[in-house]
């Protein structure tokens, strides 16, 4: 009856040791645990979890030295039982002892432990130390996914903290030259627009890159709808005056005829000035050079072979430009928060579309004192003009290279001008 009770005992004992083996969170914690919670079943001289060789937890000890005695004996013993799969009892380390070797194989992870038992009776308790075995196995399975999970979770955590460390730091030690770039056309210094006084479309017009003189036709607006409404107005005049003149006759005899008289002399001055109003358009129909010079038509309005025929033209829009036959020089549109970097002398390199791949030096003339406000963007710009020796017309990129500045600022600078206007 005492044998029977003192197995379950054991077994119970059995159960609670492998079942609180999952609560291990570490790899030392649980070769440690295994060391020191199975002498409750198995009252061992020393106990000893070894893996691949390398001691990780002794029974009664904190620390193992790599190149004490026991250390190199579990090395050699290891290599020994590498093929072990099973329960084998040796003969001990100490003397009158034999040693219980019980590999933990955890099959899924192909990881394994060996479990050296030390111990003077082990024929006794190789049953417990097989169950304790089956639980520590299972038990390992549990412990190397949480741990991998954990490995995996800090470094993905450690990763981005560092690399945000680092731009950190970097935003505030590092400097680097600022740069601007900025869109360019080059232009001649003195360039007059030449608008249209009349809304329609264009009927014929002079190629680009023309040399004309002052008062040149440049080109002709389609002025038939002006006409037709000219031709329409003149026969309305007419019959307006042959009324009038019945009128007239009519009021000889009829004093009543006198107000018929008036309404019909207030349409015929109405006429009258639309006719006026009319003969002013259709002599606008033409657009003449104010200035001498060469054609200059803007690229993103030109149609094809360089001529705006067909394109239609609203009442004081440009159709083109004159360029005087003088210098040229390339304007620069810099941005209002970007002028700060003139201030300090940067160098110029422009880059032309006719060139892209080669930087041509250059030197700032001119900064228009007053911002105006972009065609494209809708935003304020200051005027920069350069130094150049390409034709009117082409255009490109300036590229600026101040002084150094904090990468920081270089990196969020727009931000901080955002900021700045509340």
């Amino acid at each position: 009856m005492n044998s029977i009770q003192g197995k379950l005992a054991t077994l119970s004992a059995v159960n609670n040791i492998g079942h609180s083996f999952f609560e291990c969170r570490d790899i030392n914690s649980a070769a440690m645990y295994i060391c020191i919670q199975t002498q409750k079943v198995i009252p061992f001289e020393r106990s000893i979890i070894a893996c691949d060789g390398k001691i990780l937890a002794v029974s009664g000890q904190n620390q193992i030295s790599k190149s004490s005695s026991l250390a190199e004996e579990i090395r050699k013993r290891s290599r020994e039982l590498r093929s072990n799969q099973t329960l084998s009892i040796l003969k001990g380390i100490l003397p009158e002892t034999s040693i219980i070797h019980l590999p933990l194989i955890c099959p899924v992870r192909r990881i394994r432990w060996e479990w050296f038992i030390e111990i003077n009776k082990p024929d006794q308790y190789t049953s417990a130390a097989v169950l304790l075995g089956k639980h520590f196995s299972e038990g390992l399975l549990h412990l190397y996914r949480n741990h991998s999970f954990s490995l995996i979770l800090k470094s993905l955590l450690t990763l981005p903290f560092l690399c945000f460390l680092s731009f950190v730091v970097a935003c505030f030690y590092i400097k680097v030259p600022e740069k601007i770039i900025a869109p360019l056309e080059v232009k001649a210094l003195h360039s007059e627009a030449a608008r249209s006084s009349l809304a329609g479309l264009v009927e014929s017009c002079i190629p680009e890159g023309t040399k004309v003189q002052q008062k040149d036709i440049l080109a002709k607006i389609d002025a038939s709808e002006y006409k037709h409404q000219l031709d329409e107005a003149y026969k309305n005049l007419i019959e307006l005056k042959i009324k009038l003149d019945k009128a007239n006759n009519d009021s000889l005899n009829d004093n009543n005829s006198l107000i018929e008289i008036q309404l019909l002399k207030n349409e015929e001055e109405k006429l009258n000035l639309k006719i006026d109003f009319l003969e002013k358009k259709i002599s606008q129909n033409v657009i003449k050079a104010r200035t001498s010079g060469t054609v200059r038509y803007l690229p993103e309005i030109s149609l094809s072979h360089g001529t705006n025929i067909g394109r239609f033209l609203e009442q004081g829009e440009v159709l083109c430009f004159i360029d005087a036959l003088d210098e040229r020089v390339a304007e620069i549109s810099i941005a209002e928060n970007d002028i700060h970097l003139l201030k300090d002398h940067p160098e110029l390199y422009l880059y032309y579309h006719t060139s892209p791949d080669r930087a041509f030096t250059s030197k700032i003339i001119d900064i228009k004192k007053r911002p105006v406000i972009s065609e494209l963007s809708r935003q304020y710009v200051y005027k920069i003009y350069a130094q150049t020796s390409e034709k009117s017309g082409v255009t490109g990129t300036a590229h600026f290279r101040g002084k150094k500045v904090m990468l920081g600022y270089y990196l969020f600078k727009k931000i901080y001008f955002y900021l700045r206007e509340f």
